[in-house]
């Protein structure tokens, strides 16, 4: 398996357990701190999605602070403006991220992840 990426938040636990049990199994992993220390842009963050096959109303973090602040409890805006907030307040995006490279995946399961690496 390759080099996979993680983002994460560094106060996450699920982060830290997904990490723990990447490394103990085995996998090389380049983790990046998103939330605290915002690296992705729109474009990003909008290709991850896509790899992902997930729209952003789907990723979305409700427990997240902001989430109720900018009314994302009532309605949603358009995937497009959507991307733009959870760029601008990172927090409302499930984590961790996991990219191989080829497919992305949101708040996987170690598992998931090596036997996804079995697929062509």
């Amino acid at each position: 398996m390759k080099k996979l990426t993680v983002y994460v938040k560094k106060t996450c636990r699920t982060c830290a357990k997904f990490v723990q049990e990447a490394e103990t199994r085995g996998l090389t992993l380049e983790v990046v701190e998103f939330v605290d220390r915002p690296v992705l842009t729109e474009a990003a963050l909008a290709d991850l999605l896509h790899r992902a096959g997930r729209r952003p109303g789907e990723v979305l973090r409700k427990r997240d602070k902001h989430y109720k602040a900018l009314g994302l409890d009532r309605s949603l805006p358009p995937d497009e403006e959507l991307i733009r907030l959870m760029v601008r307040h990172p927090g409302l995006l499930q984590r961790p991220i996991v990219d191989d490279g080829r497919r992305v995946r949101i708040r996987p399961r170690v598992d998931e992840v090596l036997a996804g690496d079995e697929t062509p």
